[in-house]
């Protein structure tokens, strides 16, 4: 579901942010649902991939759910709305809507 994804990325630019040092890590666990040496496991990975799917795996706020084929037009005009809520200047809102993957950056020009 779009909120869902949009849900995820938050969390996941929540948890890169900890990850860089530049936001406190332990609200983050509690808020998550894990365990705070869960936490400090992924922010001690050597990539923010793997701390993410380490978190991801433990937390049950992250847990993604599947839809039906029936879901999917709702679906799709609830994540159009999320999208229209993107200005063309509101990068922090556009680098979470590509991490939900529901939108994607025009390749860069040459």
């Amino acid at each position: 579901p779009a909120r869902i994804a949009w849900r995820r990325a938050a969390w996941r630019r929540r948890l890169r942010r900890a990850y860089s040092g530049s936001a406190p890590a332990r609200a983050l666990a509690l808020r998550l649902g894990v365990a705070a040496e869960t936490l400090e496991a992924a922010l001690d990975q050597q990539t923010f991939g793997a701390a993410w799917s380490l978190v991801e795996t433990a937390s049950p706020h992250l847990a993604p759910q599947r839809l039906t084929p029936a879901e999917l037009p709702l679906e799709i005009s609830r994540a159009e709305r999320l999208l229209r809520r993107i200005g063309p200047g509101d990068q922090p809102d556009r680098i979470r809507a590509a991490s939900a993957g529901l939108w994607s950056a025009p390749p860069p020009c040459p």
